[in-house]
């Protein structure tokens, strides 16, 4: 794959993520222009245990902008097409994009003072690939699949995949939270090591974790981008959405993880808060369990999608700032997606399949039966907490059943929505083994962020047949041989490359859908501007991330402008962020470089 780094496109990056017209007219800060501040306060909806990347439970509402304030990665973003250098200061790629040689930032400290070296980065990627345990592991024993793990000198690591890993730098670079080896080296079960503090070398050390209620962090002093702008940062856990806006609008919270509902931003904004609005990557959807009938079926699914009209339930629910579900599941603003996609609404097209299926009325009671007797009657799984997912399943319900199936809403705390998903098998057999789904019909499921429609092998992950590769069997078991065929290709090609064969593959989710995509939000943030205004709007890591809170040069922030800065409107991204797709287009024809040269440090890349 060609590599490639251009100055102007950093810049032009560095705009696209930033708050739009508000943020442009507004001075440009960096370590001189943000005043340092003392204490932040921001609510998180879960309990991440102790912070360790292999006991997290995706119940925060920023997990992975939650590691990476403790953790540092060799790269950064990864949710970037381009990934900055952060802890790698080079790399190079082999001819067969197999190969990928790293040299590791020297100078830089663990949160416990001890020195992070080439070591640690080779003992990290090892330990993620022997241990079957947790989020990360995969992106090293399995797309891609890492070989070999040398430490070639004090400073320089070498990594050699099994197949072509064009896009190592994205994923697992920018992914892999690096560990210090001092501590982890006799962790014989990481997945619970959740007691005591953890030790990374992020920009904040956790000094206090009060399980269930809050978390504190602190600067870290001897931060190699220099100390971090605000001292400290309290954390506590409100799991309740409209507890935790309250916070927000009373004051005792600076900024919260969740996105700002549409229907409460101008009461917010009422009271004093800022608010920050881009394009994101998020997605609502129902998943169907593939492995009972009638969901087995394509033709059962395509009648399901076909009387879901996704175009008043978007607009209802996010009042505007979102846009309907298509069937190829990709956010439309991903990189990868198929644009030309659209979503079909048409019930007489479904009823017209259900009866072709054999699913007819047969007892005039409005419901539909199997044609071996059984109704049309399911339940809908939904997280009692997140009340605009319940409103969907809601909506969902009242127009399937203007197609004659019934369905239930059946809202559950989060806990029992996920044992409820869970396969048969998890926890007793490698997840890659994992062949069963879990005891569900139904369930609404909302991706968080940038993992699922950035991510160059999400959908590998996400619809793979179960078994083979990928965690297929915990999202809905779907399997298609045409799709598998091509997300296996796409794994081993460039970013460019593969875009094409994604596509393809999308276009048989399209016709043979895994789920009802509902809607993808746009991102909506608010914070309290008396308390911060060095917050950095990125797209797919919203304000609460590494960047927001470090004193880098060029970071666009919100400054000290108050009310609503628009980075994009609905469905389309900010005229910055047109603009450095073209530059990059036109970027990638002349430019091809294998070596990165990132000798300095990560701001100036």
């Amino acid at each position: 794959m060609n590599r490639w780094r251009l100055l102007l496109v950093a810049g032009l990056l560095s705009a696209a993520t930033a708050v739009g017209a508000g943020a442009a007219s507004g001075p440009k800060q960096g370590e001189s222009g943000q005043d340092r501040t003392q204490r932040l306060s921001i609510a998180i909806a879960g309990y991440e245990n102790n912070l360790s990347p292999f006991a997290i439970t995706f119940q925060s509402g920023i997990t992975v902008d939650l590691i990476n304030l403790v953790y540092d990665t060799l790269f950064y973003s990864p949710w970037e097409k381009d990934p900055k250098p952060w802890l790698a200061t080079d790399s190079e790629v082999s001819d067969d994009d197999r190969t990928w040689t790293i040299d590791v930032r020297a100078g830089v400290r663990w949160h416990d003072g001890k020195p992070l070296t080439a070591e640690d980065v080779r003992f990290s990627y090892q330990y993620f690939f022997d241990n079957e345990q947790g989020f990360y592991s995969h992106h090293v024993n399995d797309l891609p699949f890492v070989e070999k793990f040398e430490l070639l000198d004090e400073n320089t690591v070498r990594f050699t995949c099994r197949e072509p890993c064009p896009t190592f730098d994205i994923d697992p670079g920018a992914h892999i939270p690096i560990i210090p080896k001092h501590v982890w080296q006799d962790v014989e079960d990481p997945a619970n090591f959740t007691k005591g503090l953890p030790v990374g070398s992020g920009p904040y050390k956790v000094t206090d974790v009060v399980p269930g209620q809050r978390y504190t962090l602190r600067a870290h002093d001897d931060y190699f981008l220099g100390r971090p702008l605000v001292e400290e940062i309290d954390m506590p856990i409100i799991p309740e959405p409209s507890a935790m806006f309250l916070a927000l609008r009373s004051g005792r919270v600076d900024a919260v993880s969740r996105v700002i509902p549409p229907q409460t931003i101008s009461s917010l904004e009422k009271a004093g808060l800022g608010i920050v609005k881009q394009p994101d990557y998020r997605s609502t959807q129902v998943s169907f369990n593939l492995q009972r009938e009638p969901f087995d079926s394509a033709d059962f699914r395509n009648a399901l999608n076909l009387a879901v009209d996704t175009g008043p339930i978007t607009q209802t629910l996010l009042a505007g700032r979102g846009q309907p579900g298509v069937e190829s599941f990709l956010d439309p603003d991903s990189p990868f997606a198929a644009k030309e996609l659209d979503d079909r609404y048409d019930p007489r097209r479904a009823k017209a399949l259900l009866e072709e299926d054999g699913f007819r009325d047969r007892n005039g009671d409005g419901v539909r039966e199997h044609p071996n007797g059984k109704s049309l009657d399911f339940e809908i799984l939904v997280s009692s907490e997140e009340l605009r997912d319940v409103r969907a399943a809601e909506s969902i319900s009242v127009q399937l059943g203007t197609v004659g199936v019934r369905t239930k809403v059946v809202p559950l705390d989060p806990v029992t929505l996920s044992e409820r998903q869970q396969p048969s098998q998890a926890g007793r057999v490698d997840l890659r083994k994992t062949d069963k789904t879990g005891n569900y019909d139904m369930y609404v499921a909302s991706n968080s962020g940038a993992h699922v429609h950035f991510d160059p092998d999400a959908l590998l992950y996400y619809f793979h047949c179960p078994g083979r590769t990928g965690f297929g069997a915990y999202i809905t078991g779907y399997c298609n041989k045409q799709f598998d065929r091509l997300v296996e290709r796409a794994a081993t090609l460039g970013f460019e490359e593969r875009t094409p064969v994604l596509q393809k593959a999308q276009r048989v989710l399209y016709r043979n859908p895994p789920t009802i995509s509902l809607y993808f939000p746009q991102g909506t943030y608010a914070y309290r501007p008396a308390a911060y205004t060095g917050w950095a709007p990125e797209i797919a890591h919203g304000i609460i991330h590494k960047r927001s809170f470090l004193p880098i040069e060029g970071v666009k922030r919100v400054g000290s402008l108050s009310g609503t800065h628009d980075a994009g409107g609905s469905g389309t991204p900010a005229w910055p962020f047109v603009l450095a797709v073209v530059v990059l287009g036109a970027g990638a024809m002349f430019l091809a470089r294998r070596r990165r040269n990132a000798a300095g440090s990560p701001e100036g890349q």
